[in-house]
């Protein structure tokens, strides 16, 4: 999760809506128009989210061919242009896809409906504090923990803003103000998920159990509003009278809501913290901090109807000169818009970057890998393996994230997850998969692994030990198939540490019974992400065990001769070595990939000279 990690409106705005901007300005020529569409597209595909990328296509399509008669050639060239940028990305998922989790659909149990939106939430766009604030370092400052599914939401906030509200009768004045308003609405409604009529049977479909998070249709809506917005923005700065009244009214509206909200909740705090209590609005544990959270709902409430009213005595001041209400209504709405609403990181509070580091450099000292244990709560844990590139370690964990992993280390994964600490094979598969530390909140871990911090209140880090990312084994356990392999891996009673699960046949010279793991000397010459070179002194002939997920793609050489990487306890591999001292050398090679980065850096180069081509001058 790269740029699609951070899907906040202000972020957006900032960053997608200049570029589609230009992409449709008539300023521009085609041929820089589509270079913008090409820039764009590559950017949203290469950050791992297809929903996301999806809607942000859709946007570029309706700027594009909005902006400019001749726009749909524009717009389809910088497309293409876009997915030849992002080939390596494309080209990796389609070749990883089909021995994926996700490569046979995920059921709506996986996650689909659990992400839904319920109706309620959309008093957020008006009032985003209502829920309290998801980011807070205090569990009394995020009061609306009973409303989500997940104990929080996967898009922190609605996050528009008054501004943008208010201008949105004045975006229904412009045809394309029109068309963003439709999407906006639309997306909202596909984002209440298992809520809409028949949901269930909707989000089971193709596709859609792809997508999986109805939620996230909100940050195509609120893409969207802002979108639209700018449009009656712009109708505002043409001197559209009607445009102007609108969005005074709109203000208007908006004002009186709120404050008359407010002076409700004043006039009967009893009948307010009742339907808040009823509408999920606040957890009934937080029953004894009422005074406080009924005061923080009231300055939200009225700031947003001090804010509108500020829009609206606007209009009314300078409704007569159109230009310097566009001026002072766009700095409104991007002082609301930033500080106000740059909140929609999903899933973390809001010290989570400030301890994560830390945590991570600690756990990176390890080496070896990171598990997360069996996901039986979703508290935002600072060492959630969602972004391990950042901070320098490499994970292994049973999340959602492993569903786009390769079959055989997701089915793993789970497993490993399954066991408590009480049986014995949990703690040598940990050892198994080269795992030097694992968060969990199973309290019979301190029995057999030593406590290293804690992370939450339940959840603690673990130091393991006799974890080993190569290990040379005499004898091995021959396996019919992938299937065989797993049921003895798992299988209770088996010392998985004296002798290696080998899929196909194992040859008899190795298949003898023999001192399990014979002392080896096991150097590691040289280390890439795509190469590794080892020395190994083996006593006799045997197996190198390699703790590295399986993959076709991975080919070995012993002594520069090639030898076969095969399948080892179901998720990682193993080379055949005689008896001496040899040298074996682990390479990475994907030549289709290999083939769409050169594509990709010849189609940034194209996008390039795209965006510089001037627009031709008339005749």
């Amino acid at each position: 999760m790269t740029l699609a990690s951070l899907p906040t409106t202000a972020w957006a705005a900032a960053f997608f809506l200049p570029l589609l901007a230009a992409a449709a300005s008539p300023r521009l020529s085609s041929l820089a128009g589509g270079g913008a569409v090409a820039l764009l597209t590559g950017l949203v595909v290469v950050s791992g989210e297809p929903a996301i990328a999806g809607e942000i296509l859709v946007l570029a399509a309706v700027f594009v061919l909005a902006g400019r008669a001749r726009g749909g050639k524009a717009f389809a060239g910088g497309a293409a242009l876009g997915l030849a940028i992002a080939a390596p990305q494309i080209v990796a998922a389609a070749a990883l896809f089909r021995g994926t989790v996700r490569g046979s659909g995920l059921a709506v149990a996986s996650g689909a409906a659990f992400y839904s939106v319920r109706p309620a939430r959309f008093f957020a766009v008006l009032w985003p504090g209502l829920f309290g604030d998801v980011h807070s370092a205090s569990a009394a400052g995020f009061w609306g923990a009973a409303f989500f599914d997940a104990g929080a939401p996967y898009v922190s906030t609605l996050a528009i803003g008054t501004a943008t509200l208010a201008l949105l009768p004045a975006a229904w004045r412009a045809r394309t103000g029109r068309r963003f308003l439709l999407l906006a609405a639309l997306s909202a409604v596909l984002s209440l998920g298992r809520f809409l009529p028949g949901g269930d049977r909707l989000l089971a479909l193709p596709g859609l159990s792809l997508v999986r998070y109805p939620e996230k249709w909100l940050i195509f809506s609120m893409i969207s509003a802002i979108a639209a917005a700018g449009f009656g923005l712009d109708r505002v700065r043409e001197g559209d009278r009607g445009a102007a009244r609108a969005a005074g009214i709109g203000a208007a509206a908006l004002a009186a809501l709120s404050w008359g909200t407010w002076l409700w909740l004043r006039a009967a705090p009893e009948r307010a913290w009742s339907l808040l209590l009823s509408g999920r609005v606040v957890a009934p544990a937080f029953s004894a901090s009422r005074e406080a959270i009924l005061a923080d709902v009231g300055r939200e409430l009225a700031l947003t109807g001090t804010f509108a009213a500020v829009l609206f005595l606007c209009v009314m001041a300078l409704g007569a000169r159109p230009r310097r209400l566009a001026a002072a209504l766009a700095v409104l709405l991007f002082l609301d818009l930033f500080p106000r609403t740059w909140n929609a990181v999903p899933l973390e509070t809001n010290d989570y970057f400030d301890r994560a580091p830390s945590a991570a450099a600690a756990v990176s000292t390890a080496e070896g890998r990171f598990f997360f244990d069996s996901e039986t709560e979703l508290a935002a844990d600072p060492l959630r393996p969602m972004r391990p590139v950042m901070w320098g370690i490499a994970f292994a964990g049973n999340n959602d994230i492993d569903r786009f992993s390769p079959r055989r280390s997701f089915l793993f994964g789970r497993a490993l997850a399954s066991l408590r600490f009480s049986d014995p094979r949990k703690l040598a598969l940990l050892r198994v998969a080269d795992v030097r530390a694992v968060s969990s909140i199973d309290p019979s871990a301190a029995a057999l692994v030593s406590p290293w911090f804690s992370t939450s209140p339940r959840r603690t880090v673990y130091r393991v030990s006799g974890a080993s990312r190569f290990r040379f084994f005499a004898s091995a356990v021959g396996a019919s198939g992938e299937e065989a392999a797993r049921r003895l891996l798992l299988e209770p009673g088996r010392d998985t540490l004296s002798a290696p699960v080998i899929e196909g046949a194992v040859p008899t010279e190795t298949g003898r019974a023999r001192p399990a793991a014979s002392p080896a000397a096991i150097r590691t010459l040289r280390r890439r992400a795509d190469r590794e070179t080892v020395e190994v002194g083996a006593p006799v002939a045997g197996w190198l065990f390699r703790s590295e997920t399986f993959d076709r793609h991975w080919k070995a050489r012993v002594d520069g001769r090639p030898a076969a990487v095969v399948p080892a306890d179901y998720a990682f591999q193993a080379v055949a070595v005689p008896e001496g001292r040899h040298r074996v050398e682990f390479v990475y090679s994907d030549a289709a990939t290999r083939a769409a980065m050169a594509v990709s850096l010849g189609a940034l180069l194209a996008a390039a000279l795209a965006l510089a081509a001037k627009r031709p001058a008339r005749g």
